[in-house]
């Protein structure tokens, strides 16, 4: 599988150039040939455009898993898999097959993927194609990847030290392991790197760091930048595939040469994400409505591909007197609120409960939001709130 991964690799670079009409001339010749691919799988009959696919949601996708694949994979054996695969044990699955769970949700609601080995192959070489020029990827050595499960999606070649941090201990303790291992390349959710800053770390090799699974606000970026020397910059993937990757500017930049982004405009200066993979031939990915919304801007970097400004969850909308988008509130609160400090806001309609780690906070925040005019409710901070992913603004329905 490496020529797989070498040839994803040189094409991801070659597309980097391309501009936005040849960008979308690429996406015309893929999206011709998938209804033709799509007859593999259950869930799909006699469909010969790409217009009459129907759309689906996240909830749909994961009821049917079983008519999604077209390796004859059932669910059960798909989470027996993938279960196998957080615990470390190699794939029982047929035909070079992994199953793998997604990092964010739990228990019957986790998301659930399944790739075959030239689909993991493609994957990493899109990846490293993405964010590495050759020179620089032949320097790597180490590679630190924090999330909440390792899975064999991750898999990376062998000349390459990959070393997988759970998110199962405490903050601290998963710092200062990543620390001790003192990795060229560190990919980890935002609480993990502020957790390394906090704990003054630092080591001569770190090269590159990036962050995934979390948002970053500016005021936690430039406290990261100040103790590590480097600027983290935005990774987009989801259980649904590899979305988005950062420019040289460190601006992200959806994955658009491999994924077809079609966007439901919200109303409210932010749209969701409905994608359609091209590469993705076990498991369909087609007008899949995701459960996160975007809003866009402009990059001058010079690349074709369209830039992303800020990733929220459409769940996490505030809907009072009018829409706030998460990002709203977030940019109303972050520059008040040390970096350092570990907070969350839940609103409704009726009251804001706020869960502050340091106490002088909660009289910050309910300032900063009394133009509001709800009631405020003080609770204590847990990490648990935050894991396995980290979300300052929430919504109760």
């Amino acid at each position: 599988m490496r020529l797989a991964t070498l040839i994803s690799y040189f094409n991801a670079r070659k597309n980097l150039k391309k501009t936005r009409i040849q960008i979308e001339e690429l996406q015309k010749k893929y999206l011709k040939n998938l209804p033709h691919f799509a007859l593999k799988f259950p869930f799909y009959k006699n469909i010969q455009n790409f217009d009459d696919f129907p759309q689906i949601d996240i909830k749909t996708f994961r009821a049917n898993f079983e008519e999604l694949n077209c390796e004859n994979i059932t669910i059960i054996d798909a989470q027996n898999a993938a279960q196998q695969s957080e615990n470390g044990q190699k794939s029982a699955l047929k035909n070079d097959l992994v199953a793998g769970f997604s990092t964010g949700t739990s228990g019957q609601n986790r998301g659930l993927f399944l790739t075959n080995g030239y689909e993991r192959a493609s994957y990493l070489g899109q990846i490293l194609g993405k964010v590495f020029k050759p020179l620089e990827l032949l320097k790597v050595r180490k590679i630190a990847l924090c999330l909440r499960a390792g899975n064999s999606l991750y898999n990376t070649p062998k000349a390459i030290d990959f070393r997988f941090f759970p998110l199962s201990l405490e903050r601290e303790e998963i710092a200062k392991n990543i620390a001790h291992f003192a990795p060229d390349i560190l990919i980890a959710p935002t609480q993990i790197l502020l957790a390394i800053a906090k704990g003054h770390y630092k080591w001569a090799n770190l090269s590159r760091v990036f962050y995934g699974a979390e948002n970053m606000n500016s005021f936690e970026r430039t406290f990261i930048h100040s103790r590590l020397g480097i600027n983290p910059a935005p990774l987009y993937q989801a259980t649904e595939g590899f979305l988005g990757a950062p420019c040289e500017k460190g601006n992200l930049h959806l994955n658009e040469d491999n994924i077809f982004f079609e966007f439901e405009d919200l109303k409210n200066g932010a749209y969701r994400p409905i994608i359609s993979d091209f590469k993705r031939k076990s498991q369909a990915i087609i007008k899949l409505g995701l459960d996160d919304m975007i809003d866009f801007k402009n990059c001058d970097c010079g690349s074709g591909f369209k830039c992303v400004e800020h990733i929220g969850r459409k769940s996490d909308i505030w809907h009072l007197d009018k829409e706030y988008l998460p990002w709203e509130i977030e940019n109303i609160i972050a520059p008040l609120v040390n970096p350092e400090h570990d907070w969350i806001l839940s609103a409704s309609k009726e009251n804001i409960e706020i869960y502050c780690e340091q106490e002088n906070d909660y009289e910050i925040i309910e300032n900063a939001l009394s133009f509001l005019g709800l009631k405020f409710i003080r609770k204590p901070y847990n990490r648990q709130l935050d894991f396995p992913k980290r979300r300052h603004i929430r919504w109760r329905p």
